[in-house]
């Protein structure tokens, strides 16, 4: 819903040049930004000359002019709203002539939740919307089907691409307002592009579990936020400022929590909620490792897939099988999931090799290339790395997500992605990491990798990734701790995205350390009518497996 107000130094201006000025900032709106007709306001404010100053002088012997405009912010990527105004820019000498030596436009990214029309924010129209239509490519970008460029505009170079066709329709990667932007009682998504930020909202939640999510800031999708309970661990404010960014003190070695940097010791606290995980000393295994002779393994059947879990504590393959297999059966769309206890020597798959796009799960593999990436460059993180890191995990930023995937690159990637044994993971075209294809099983190699001793990522940079999924915003803490229990540290990272073909994407990481747990899982799902949709699906999964994996043993 964009509102557009031109200033022009010409209180007598033509109605034809009103006009053209009205219909050509519209166009632009509806074809550079992907923007309602319907919905785009255009002010057209003639002041006189005397009043419009240029270098402290009024403007005489030329008209000036500047465009401002109004978007809710994130929903427009860097090239996107680069293009609008260098297409603006050319209307204005186009129609008024001369201009004077500065003549600007403005965008102003305004949050959803301060900005809508018809007495509704622009946050609960996304909410209450349908899926977006398909938008393909770089994540953070606005998720709807571009239209073709309007005949008026098709004679500006920088409005097509070549012989004038219309320019590709813009990229998406999540929704986090909801993976990733908004606050109390919903859940939002959020996307970032460089350094745009998109937004998106999610379907009101029903049931209880859905309910008060909060999304602070704005992080995927500013996502859906869920408020800490007695099961998330310890309260999230910590290491937090006012404005939810984490302090650092860029002339220590540690954050203001007390979490060492990479490359550091790592504190008391870090360290005793890792000591279960670390203790393991289990070297990284691929998913699919050779089991005990005296595990016992079963299979349940959910549509034309099988559950297939092994346990070596009797009777626990059984139930898990059959248990992930009912909260999976009969729901609408397609998912995956793959699972480790250490403890009970437990794992399942279902459809664990099935590739789906990653929407903003992929950061932990950013975080995980970023860390390896220093320990080759024998450094730590610096303070800018830091600072992006935790935006990027615990909110689900994805402008400081944009910013480590060029920094890192796609060679690093890569690399990181052969040292860990996820060999089944392809990173997004392009620079689109949201685009990343990822399967349930590769994820769970990168949660082993987080949790036991290995030569890729060291004791500091595994403690590191984790403390940060530790502090995923309430909003965000959805999917895979549901159930989970209180004893327990959870570390979590979610990522949504909807897309024209198969829906709605929705994904849950969770790492459970501490009191005796040591497990974790991966849950992917796409062809979700809506995200409250997935976001069933998983916790549904997910409450199984914790609810099997915490029953007390019998005596």
């Amino acid at each position: 819903m964009p509102f557009i107000r031109v200033t022009v130094s010409d209180p007598d201006l033509a109605p034809a040049r009103r006009n053209a000025l009205a219909q050509g900032l519209t166009d632009l709106a509806v074809s550079v930004l992907g923007k309602s007709a319907a919905r785009t306001t255009v002010l057209v404010n003639p002041v006189p000359a005397e009043h419009y100053y240029v270098a402290g002088h009024p403007v005489r012997e030329a008209t000036g002019a500047h465009v401002e405009v109004s978007i809710t912010a994130g929903t427009n990527n860097a090239d996107e709203k680069a293009r609008f105004i260098a297409g603006a820019y050319a209307l204005l000498r186009e129609t008024l002539g001369t201009l004077p030596p500065i003549a600007g436009v403005a965008l102003y990214e305004l949050h959803p939740e301060s900005y809508g029309y018809n007495g509704i924010t622009q946050f609960d129209h996304y909410r209450r919307a349908p899926r977006p239509a398909e938008a393909v490519g770089r994540p953070g970008g606005s998720g709807r089907s571009r239209p073709a460029p309007p005949a008026s505009t098709a004679r500006l170079p920088h409005l097509t691409g070549p012989g004038n066709a219309p320019r590709p329709p813009p990229r998406t990667d999540t929704i986090e307002c909801l993976d990733e932007c908004h606050t109390a009682r919903k859940r939002s998504i959020r996307t970032y592009t460089h350094l745009s930020r998109t937004v998106v909202s999610s379907a009101p939640v029903a049931s209880p579990s859905l309910a008060n999510r909060n999304i602070s800031g704005w992080s995927a999708g500013r996502s859906g936020d869920e408020p800490a309970t007695d099961v998330r661990g310890r309260p999230e404010n910590v290491g937090l400022t006012a404005e939810g960014e984490w302090a650092v003190d860029v002339t220590a070695d540690t954050q203001q929590d007390g979490t060492s940097m990479p490359g550091t010791h790592p504190s008391r606290r870090a360290a005793r909620g890792l000591a279960t995980a670390v203790a393991a000393g289990a070297v990284l295994t691929a998913f699919a490792t050779a089991t005990p002779a005296e595990a016992s393994t079963a299979a349940a059947s959910v549509g034309g897939s099988q559950v297939t879990c092994t346990s070596q504590r009797p009777g626990l393959a059984g139930r898990l099988s059959q248990d992930i297999a009912d909260a999976l059966r009969g729901r609408h769309g397609a998912s995956a999931l793959a699972l480790y206890d250490r403890s009970t020597k437990t794992s399942c798959a279902y459809r664990a090799d099935a590739a789906f796009d990653s929407a903003s799960v992929v950061k932990v593999t950013i975080v995980g290339a970023l860390l390896r990436q220093a320990a080759e460059e024998h450094r730590r993180l610096t303070p800018r790395e830091v600072k992006l890191t935790t935006a990027m995990i615990t909110k689900s930023d994805n402008a400081s997500t944009n910013a480590l995937w060029h920094q890192v690159g796609a060679a690093r990637v890569r690399h990181f992605l052969a040292l860990a044994g996820m060999r089944d993971t392809v990173p997004g075209p392009k620079g689109y990491w949201g685009r990343t294809r990822i399967t349930a099983a590769d994820q769970l190699k990168l949660l082993r990798l987080l949790t036991s001793d290995n030569s890729v990522l060291d004791r500091d940079a595994r403690a590191y990734a984790l403390r940060l999924m530790t502090r995923v915003i309430p909003g965000q803490r959805w999917g895979a701790p549901a159930g989970a229990p209180s004893t327990t540290t959870v570390h979590v990272k979610n990522g949504w995205l909807p897309r024209e073909t198969n829906g709605w994407r929705v994904h849950s990481l969770g790492v459970f350390t501490g009191g005796g747990h040591d497990y974790g899982m991966a849950v992917l799902s796409h062809g979700n009518r809506t995200m409250d949709d997935g976001v069933a699906t998983v916790e549904a999964a997910a409450r199984a497996v914790n609810h099997d994996l915490n029953l007390p043993t019998a005596s």
